[in-house]
């Protein structure tokens, strides 16, 4: 009899164990990819009808931060920088790994500048030509590849 439970019971928990420990990994992978895991706030802003996950880098030690020091980013993800107020923001390559386009957004929502694939540890700061509150960095080469130009429409869906 108690061979028989114990049978039971392994072929009852060995694949909800399974099961479990594969959601568990899922969540964890894909939470790293999304930035769900950097404990950041996620979101969703859209150029035209091209749509990323980003991260929100809202207070200056976030916006510091960035995406230094990532490997990597997925095709679909970005950081979303808030800023206080409208200015021309500078931003600089140090510690990031990956080759970012960044395109800088008005407080009415339009790109007012791009800087396309800013390289590796590029430490000569980017500037834009014209004010802006927003920043949206993304994986170099996909504000052309999208065709993205000054004066698209940005939409940001917390």
């Amino acid at each position: 009899m108690r061979s028989d439970l114990s049978g039971v019971l392994r072929a009852v928990v060995s694949p909800l164990f399974f099961y479990f420990r594969n959601l568990v990994i899922a969540s964890v992978f894909f939470g790293v990819l999304s930035g769900v895991a950097s404990g950041l706030e996620a979101a969703r802003v859209c150029v035209d009808q091209h749509c990323f996950d980003v991260e929100v880098a809202q207070s200056p030690a976030q916006r510091e931060q960035g995406l230094m020091n990532r490997a990597k980013l997925g095709v679909r993800s970005g950081m979303w920088f808030v800023f206080d107020r409208p200015d021309r923001y500078a931003f600089w390559m140090k510690n990031t790994r990956v080759p970012l386009d960044i395109i800088w957004v008005s407080p009415q929502g339009r790109v007012v500048d791009i800087f396309h694939q800013a390289t590796q540890g590029r430490l000569v700061p980017m500037v834009p030509r014209m004010p802006a509150q927003y920043v949206l960095e993304v994986n170099g080469g996909l504000s052309r590849a999208y065709q993205f130009n000054v004066g698209d429409r940005v939409v940001f869906k917390p």
